[in-house]
């Protein structure tokens, strides 16, 4: 693993352990759920990324200080977070932080792994996705990448797998571009959340666009 992916694999891990930590504290789950959400979050989206590629065994039963990272985040916040927090903006952020950083990693992972740079993309996208599913699955709510007016969350992942492999085509995948990657999607995802950006918004400019189109017609 180079210093670039290490360091994004890292900071991703702390974001979306922290987002599972938080979410199994708003379903009052004790400090083994906390725990096991903080995990599951935090390396789900690797693991599944590593799945589609055949590559295993995964990353993370290889390289455990990941899940060592992310239990003693989710420890963290245990103790440190109020058992009576049901604030869903703490969440939100660090889920937007997480997504960011493991869609560059996960796209980067592809790309070292041999695929086409149309596929890392998309992996990278699963991977920045991945934890937060199944985080939502296990506090029983509906992931936020299916909820019919959820902000924009795939688009902004998306954005981030393919500027990825097109700035490592351009010998651009340093530190700098790959933080300012992740710092990007992070940034649309959080813009979306606050200004209530989501993917029907664009069907209803087209629906909207083609009433008065017809309008105008007649």
């Amino acid at each position: 693993m180079t210093l670039t992916r290490g360091g994004l694999a890292a900071f991703g891990i702390i974001a979306f352990a922290v987002s599972g930590a938080l979410a199994a504290k708003r379903r009052d789950m004790d400090g083994v759920g906390i725990v096991t959400l903080a995990c599951v979050t935090a390396v789900g989206g690797g693991v599944m990324r590593d799945l589609m590629m055949g590559a295993v065994p995964v990353a993370a039963l290889v390289e455990l200080w990941m899940i060592g990272l992310a239990a003693t985040t989710g420890l963290v916040v245990m103790f440190t977070v109020p058992p009576n927090a049901r604030e869903r903006a703490p969440l939100l952020v660090f889920d937007a932080i997480g997504l960011g950083l493991f869609v560059v990693d996960g796209a980067l992972r592809g790309l070292q792994y041999g695929l086409h740079p149309v596929a890392a993309a998309l992996i990278g996208a699963v991977t920045g996705v991945g934890g937060g599913i199944l985080r939502d699955v296990l506090a029983s709510e509906v992931p936020l990448v299916f909820r019919r007016h959820s902000r924009l969350y795939v688009v902004p992942a998306l954005l981030g797998g393919v500027l990825t492999v097109t700035l490592d085509a351009l010998g651009l995948a340093g530190v700098l571009g790959m933080s300012g990657t992740a710092a990007l999607v992070t940034t649309v995802r959080i813009v979306a959340i606050v200004r209530g950006w989501h993917a029907s918004s664009d069907r209803l400019l087209i629906r909207r666009w083609g009433r008065s189109s017809r309008e105008e017609r007649s």
